[in-house]
């Protein structure tokens, strides 16, 4: 009995043994979602709420769905324009019929599912954390797929990897909230439902993808049409599947949506203006003038966006090209699109061609070891050995465990290889180009003082009255049946600015013209004021509300200085140091940035000066300089500034691209010409500092260098 008693005991140590080395790698693979979904959720989150959101996409979504709630199906008012408030978004509104239906520019039936949510939640919040944790939830079906493929799991952790190293999900996380990111887990559940041999789950998931928004719809007849060539075995439900959504494509971008815009199709059809005024002029020259396709996407900035799409899955996806087809569809609307954002890398619009890299590295990798072991046969071929091999339902000739050589080194099949260099390209795309922790654009937006008083200043405005904001303030009071984008004030109650925010739908001076409107406005009056934020109130009482506390925002402290740099401009103004500010934004055309200036006055008038910045390459010429005035000398020029006080001038959000090394800062009269060299004021080193480094005759100066 004791010796028995003696045996169970050491067993039970190696049974924990086994049961860890079999769930090891799903717990490691669980530990990755949860971190992503803690990552992207919360950067989404400290985005809203330091009011880096807008209008479009997360503000409409949540006003159609808080409608939706409340008995109006798909319908919003975001925008909605006043005669004499215009301003411009990417679609045609003066040709729209029902600029007041979602369904005039998107058809995502979608948001009736996701609608419930708000029982649990009534709050915009929950539109980001669901879109955060389904994104982060699509490495499981990559490593069940990768699993399958490879025949080992850690091979299927390595796929799940590629996915979640993507940095176009991640620009999808931090783009608002928009129905096509859930695309990205659904399509690689399909893929994996397809390998598996599970109709019912490929179905579900194809119809969940094709009701997600109109033009998915190109991509589950791709999807479908794949599945009914390559698994023979639900050939039927997949042209089933192609066949409905062939119906689908063309009931929303025939019936529905010209019903609603009153357009012979999509709404975002404009976007492809450059080939055709319609879809069969478009189609014509696509037979007889291929040329003009051809032209436009042989340009370097699309050769970019191709390479960053392969980079997501390592490169091998190469080796599974008919995977990779499947979102062609997507690739050429992206890159055929006359707006710079869609083949940019960043905001949703890639998101839906992740999976199908990811699902092409997994298969490619499996294609990639089984040549290896073909090639490895032929060279051994004469030799008296033979290797047996264990049958698996997709055979797999990868080994991740190192061998040893006779002379004791290491050595790993090559199969093995290619995981390491994609998970290392993988890598390398991220560190570039996306905002995990080590990455070279990571960023944490900081919530400060200012924003906490928008917050103060937002609980103000009643629940449901009728509002007008700008575009980073609308997200925060999209629960109501009338929410305007600024400058569209028609019956609100109440009207919300930021003047320290993007002007969003309007450039700063057309920003700024509508808000002296509103302020000089005899229908409304401020209720508060503060740090650059605004409240008018229809029928308050009308008083001067450009206080002091309004214009604290053009007022620095001096533990604000990032770097310390003195110089003097004209005799008049002092540059006192600067702060360079990374954006949280994925572009794979480069990082968006601005910077902060901080200046003192050295005599009480030294009239109406402005900097302005340029930008250089490496050899010292200038390519691009931004004339735009700083929005802080809209409201407080330098003439009213007072000596000792420390004052901060932002420039305009620069992307940074790749022929840019180097910021200079040049100081000139308000009304000279910014292109004029010969207006720039005598730079002079401060007495005690570090002389600045000057070219053009001392009067542009070396600032800093830009991040790449």
């Amino acid at each position: 009995m004791f010796a028995n008693s003696l045996k169970q005991r050491q067993s039970v140590p190696l049974q924990i043994k086994a049961g860890l080395r079999t769930h090891l790698v799903p717990l490691i693979l669980a530990t990755l979602i949860v971190a992503d979904f803690l990552l992207l959720g919360g950067l989404a989150l400290q985005r809203h709420n330091t009011f880096n959101s807008n209008a479009l996409d997360l503000g409409y979504h949540d006003q159609v769905i808080w409608n939706m709630l409340h008995g109006r199906p798909f319908r919003f008012t975001t925008y909605r324009q006043d005669e004499r408030a215009r301003f411009w978004v990417d679609v045609p509104l003066d040709q729209i019929r029902d600029r007041d239906s979602l369904l005039s520019y998107h058809v995502e039936p979608l948001l009736v599912l996701i609608t419930p949510l708000y029982w649990l939640w009534n709050d915009v919040r929950v539109l980001l954390l669901l879109q955060a944790g389904v994104l982060a939830l699509g490495a499981w079906p990559a490593y069940r797929l990768g699993r399958r493929r490879l025949g080992h799991p850690w091979a299927g952790l390595a796929v799940a990897l590629l996915y979640l190293l993507a940095p176009a999900r991640q620009a999808a996380a931090l783009s608002d909230f928009h129905t096509v990111a859930f695309t990205a887990p659904l399509f690689l559940l399909a893929l994996d439902a397809l390998d598996s041999g599970k109709t019912r789950l490929f179905l579900l998931t194809g119809l969940l993808c094709l009701i997600a928004r109109e033009d998915t719809a190109i991509v589950v007849i791709a999807l479908a049409l794949y599945g009914a060539v390559f698994h023979p075995r639900l050939r039927r439900p997949a042209l089933m599947l192609a066949g409905v959504s062939l119906f689908y494509l063309y009931l929303v971008t025939q019936v529905i949506m010209p019903y609603y815009n009153g357009l012979a199709g999509p709404t975002y059809l404009y976007r492809y203006s450059q080939f055709g005024t319609g879809l069969r002029e478009m189609a014509w020259n696509a037979l007889y003038h291929p040329q003009l396709y051809w032209d436009w996407l042989h340009r370097p900035d699309i050769s970019a966006y191709l390479g960053g799409l392969l980079a997501t899955g390592g490169w091998v996806a190469l080796a599974a090209p008919e995977v990779l087809a499947i979102s062609l569809p997507v690739i050429m609307l992206n890159a055929l699109s006359n707006t710079g954002w869609p083949s940019s890398g960043g905001a949703h619009y890639s998101v839906a061609i992740v999976p199908f890299s990811v699902a092409a590295a997994a298969i490619g990798l499996a294609r990639l070891g089984q040549w290896v072991a073909v090639i490895g046969r032929w060279s051994r071929r004469g030799q008296n050995s033979a290797v047996q091999e264990r049958p698996q339902s997709h055979p797999s000739y990868l080994s991740l465990l190192p061998s040893f050589s006779a002379a004791g080194w290491p050595t790993l099949h090559p199969s093995a290889l290619f995981i390491i260099l994609a998970l290392v390209t993988a890598l390398h795309f991220q560190i570039e180009q996306g905002v995990a922790p080590f990455s070279r654009r990571w960023a944490w937006p900081t919530l400060d003082a200012h924003d906490r008083l928008g917050a103060k200043i937002l609980e103000l405005v009643p629940a449901r009255v009728p509002v007008s904001a700008q575009s980073a303030l609308y997200p925060h009071l999209s629960h109501r049946q009338r929410m305007y984008q600024f400058p569209t004030v028609a019956d609100a109650d109440y009207v919300v600015l930021d003047v320290t925010n993007r002007p969003a739908p309007l450039d700063y001076p057309g920003y700024f013209h509508h808000a002296r409107l509103a302020l000089i406005n005899p229908r409304f009056g401020p209720l508060a004021a503060g740090d650059g934020y605004l409240l008018l109130q229809r029928g308050a009482p009308k008083r001067s509300p450009l206080l002091e506390e309004f214009l604290t925002f053009t007022l620095a402290q001096p533990e604000e200085i990032q770097q310390p740099l003195q110089a003097d401009f004209g005799g008049g103004l002092r540059l006192e140091g600067y702060k360079l500010i990374l954006l949280p934004v994925i572009d794979q055309r480069g990082p968006h940035v601005q910077i902060t200036t901080f200046w003192r006055v050295l005599r009480t008038s030294p009239g109406n000066l402005r900097p302005i910045f340029a930008y250089a390459r490496a050899d010292g010429a200038i390519v691009y300089q931004q004339t735009e005035l700083p929005f802080e000398l809209y409201w407080r020029s330098t003439g009213e500034w007072q000596a000792g006080q420390l004052y901060k001038l932002t420039s305009p959000e620069l992307q940074v691209v790749d022929n840019m090394v180097e910021a200079l800062l040049a100081v000139i009269p308000v009304d000279a010409d910014p292109t004029d060299p010969t207006t720039r004021l005598k730079i002079s080193p401060v007495s005690g500092s570090v002389p600045p480094d000057t070219v053009d005759s001392g009067t542009l100066m070396h600032l800093l260098e830009l991040p790449k």
